[in-house]
């Protein structure tokens, strides 16, 4: 394990056992509302990040109010499951007394994640293409779903919550931190609010937080369209310089229009996003499934292209050059119209007999192809069709190709040639899955099972290796 250094001073929760059963390794980040640290969980061996908040009240008479909303809150969000959202594992608190946590702490322990967060993907690739926000916007949204249908709120969706993840797909998605900041909204003064220190991120909350109303899921629609909006501009649509001007910001200004700030978006697009801003709740989308058939519209995967774009000609099949109707209709008068010149120029039965002479050797009137019509270089166009198959998995695992992570169970995978994956879930042998074209009709199921046996006394089992250094989480 490479060896940890800092400038600052050594964190004193680093090296100490939390919960009886995480060892932190070293802190990941530090924020607002708490520290983020690498954990190795025992005796599994599994890397989590624990994320350990502090909330003011935990230490006066509110403390057990706290800590009791934080474990209800925290139990219905580790029930979510969505490949999109972060697996929580377990969660809990700290007592007092545990490094530096003089009045305790809350705890949760989630899936640990290699990437980089939204937010610096916008400051290291800058204003992205519209095809990639919306892919990025509808998996978010995918994520919001499956919460919003189990009563979940996420109240501080921003950049600095969703991870990018590398693997077979581009920008796959995790989304971070479900419930968190209704807890520690819900544990603050109510008076916090009207005196400047608004809980969450003013940058990304939605008019019926900033104004204390109750909120349901519209309100992450709403940050998702600001989201949304900074991935195409790089910026927010409110230009405020301050946190109390952001938050008035959000409740009477209009935003800029999207197609000033980036002029290649899509109409469409730029609409669904201003509609994502409304003010009020009724005037968005209904929900996040309406958001996210909005958003497949601009979206350009060669997948999709391939699959549901394009029509498979077989070779040799005649070809019309014109199969829009509305095309063959513009043909169609072009053709009359020259009908009709040749009867003022040549006059009489003789211009008769060749205009009809020319319908029957190219019949136009139709549209449709002659037998003997021979297909238009490159007019045949035949789809390559990748053959993908669903790998499902009894519980839900991680699928590894060699060391690199393509995501959790069920995941389709491409199996144009056979190739050998690994699924590995806490507690549960690794199983090798073999993946070839058999297996694309009724894809394939695999039922994990604990360790045969423990290892022997006299052997020490080797200790877990703590992942690399490239797992951004830096948003304050």
């Amino acid at each position: 394990m490479p060896e940890y250094t800092s400038a600052s001073p050594p964190d004193p929760l680093v090296g100490q056992v939390v919960a009886d059963r995480y060892r932190v390794d070293r802190l990941i980040a530090r924020g607002g509302m708490g520290s983020i640290y690498l954990a190795e969980q025992l005796p599994l061996g599994r890397w989590v990040a624990l994320k350990v908040l502090v909330p003011a009240t935990l230490r006066d008479e509110q403390g057990p109010e706290l800590r009791a909303r934080f474990l209800l809150e925290a139990g219905t969000c580790a029930r979510l499951r969505h490949p999109n959202t972060v697996t929580v594992y377990d969660y809990g608190s700290i007592p007092a007394g545990v490094g530096d946590l003089a009045g305790g702490a809350l705890f949760i322990a989630m899936e640990f994640v290699n990437g980089r967060t939204l937010s610096s993907a916008i400051k290291e690739d800058g204003p992205f293409s519209p095809t990639r926000a919306a892919v990025i916007g509808r998996r978010i949204a995918q994520s919001l779903r499956e919460a919003h249908a189990m009563g979940v709120v996420h109240r501080d969706l921003k950049p600095g919550n969703v991870m990018l993840v590398s693997g077979e797909r581009a920008d796959q998605v995790k989304v971070l931190d479900f419930g968190v900041a209704k807890v520690l909204d819900e544990g603050q003064d109510t008076n916090l609010t009207a005196a400047g220190n608004f809980v969450g991120s003013p940058r990304y909350a939605s008019p019926e937080q900033i104004r204390e109303e109750s909120v349901d899921g519209r309100a992450d629609l709403y940050s998702l369209g600001i989201v949304l909006y900074e991935m195409l501009t790089g910026g927010s649509p409110f230009r405020a310089t301050d946190t109390m001007r952001m938050l008035l910001a959000h409740v009477q200004d209009v935003p800029e229009p999207l197609l000033l700030r980036a002029p290649g978006t899509p109409p469409g697009l730029a609409e669904v996003i201003h509609r994502l801003l409304a003010k009020s709740p009724a005037d968005r989308p209904a929900d996040a499934a309406a958001v996210i058939d909005a958003l497949r519209a601009f979206e350009e995967e060669p997948a999709a292209v391939s699959l549901t774009s394009l029509d498979v000609v077989p070779a040799g099949a005649p070809v019309d050059p014109s199969p829009d109707p509305t095309l063959r209709g513009a043909k169609s008068l072009q053709r009359v119209g020259l009908a009709a010149a040749l009867l003022l120029v040549v006059g009489g039965a003789g211009a008769i007999l060749l205009a009809v002479g020319l319908w029957v050797l190219h019949p136009w009137s139709s549209g449709a192809p002659s037998a003997s019509a021979t297909p238009p270089v490159g007019a045949a166009v035949e789809v390559v069709q990748v053959p993908t198959a669903e790998l499902r998995s009894t519980p839900i695992a991680e699928v590894y190709d060699g060391a690199t992570l393509l995501g959790t169970t069920p995941l389709r995978v491409e199996v144009s040639t056979a190739r050998t994956l690994t699924l590995r879930a806490a507690g549960m042998a690794d199983a090798a899955v073999e993946m070839d074209a058999e297996s694309v009709q009724a894809g394939v199921d695999v039922t994990l099972r604990a360790p045969s046996k423990a290892p022997s006394s006299g052997a020490k089992p080797s200790k877990p290796r703590a992942p690399p250094r490239d797992d951004i989480r830096t948003e304050r």
